[in-house]
């Protein structure tokens, strides 16, 4: 074989293993199967679910909300009725020292009224907490006890009503908007700077009539936010009438909760003073949005103009 048969079969030797090279790197990888492509765009991986921060569930179960209140809030409770909320706070947190639960009436009239209440004051006071008697929500800044305690974090009132029987609409408004405008006056003088005053209402008539946005504000309180109000976050609260177990009068009786679970609304109110801090801080400073008008980028750096 000649020199120019020897170059021809080593050039054609060369290509063939370029061209085997070429193939084995370049190659395109095997489209998975159709199957696969949907089994994984279904996958839990593939697209996650985001978690709920208002509560916990379990397969099959309802999501339970969470309590929003916090252990290390001094909190205090006004019209507590039978203290089965102040019970229910007491076995979420385990620990109640900064819990102050009051009720209007004496210990003789209240416990008379409402049947659980005794068990409900031994659970509060098991884990720290404090039970008073003898509490006007209308006065409760004059109250020797509670001005002991100084300010608190959080003062919630859940279901005010004044009780007091009038047939007449327009004069039971009236009654019960006297009765929250009293409770906002005194409250706010126990209310520490960053503190919220919470008050939990039902929502349809008569209730919407009472203005309770407008008469806070009033009494020098902002509304901060508005949620709604769901007992399941607070176990073993049993919302209770001003008369009374005996005139409790619901249809649903046999229903936990059958007045409050649908509709009722906790309004969280802080001082006009922090209201108007917060305002501000969420505002530019002065001068601030105009800065890059102000001053621009040259060769030599930044140029007043």
């Amino acid at each position: 074989m000649g020199k120019k048969g020897r170059a021809g079969q080593m050039k054609l030797a060369k290509k063939a293993a370029k061209k085997k090279h070429s193939a084995g790197v370049n190659k395109p990888l095997p489209l998975p199967h159709k199957k696969a492509v949907k089994l994984a765009r279904h996958s839990p991986a593939a697209s996650p679910k985001k978690g709920r921060v208002q509560g916990t569930s379990t397969p099959g179960h309802a999501l339970t909300p969470r309590c929003p209140y916090a252990s290390n809030h001094r909190t205090l409770l006004l019209g507590e009725g039978d203290f089965s909320f102040a019970a229910a706070l007491s076995i979420l947190w385990g620990d109640s020292t900064n819990l102050v639960a009051t009720v209007y009436d004496d210990e003789d009239v209240a416990t008379s009224k409402y049947v659980g209440l005794r068990e409900n004051v031994e659970t509060v006071r098991g884990v720290g907490g404090t039970v008073v008697f003898c509490v006007d929500a209308t006065q409760c800044h004059t109250h020797a006890l509670l001005r002991r305690f100084g300010l608190f974090d959080r003062i919630i009132f859940n279901f005010p009503h004044a009780g007091a029987g009038i047939k007449d609409q327009q004069r039971n408004v009236a009654t019960n908007q006297s009765l929250l405008r009293a409770t906002f006056t005194a409250s706010v003088q126990l209310l520490a700077p960053g503190g919220q005053m919470h008050i939990t209402l039902k929502r349809g008539q008569p209730y919407d009539s009472w203005g309770a946005v407008v008469i806070a504000k009033m009494c020098g309180l902002r509304v901060l936010s508005c949620s709604t109000f769901s007992p399941e976050a607070f176990p073993g609260y049993a919302h209770r009438r001003t008369l009374g177990d005996e005139h409790a009068g619901d249809a649903d009786a046999h229903l936990p909760n059958a007045e409050i679970s649908v509709g009722a609304k906790t309004y969280a109110f802080v001082s006009a003073e922090d209201a108007a801090a917060a305002a501000a801080e969420r505002e530019p400073r002065k001068g601030q949005k105009n800065h890059k008008a102000v001053y621009k980028h040259t060769s030599f750096g930044m140029r007043k103009m």
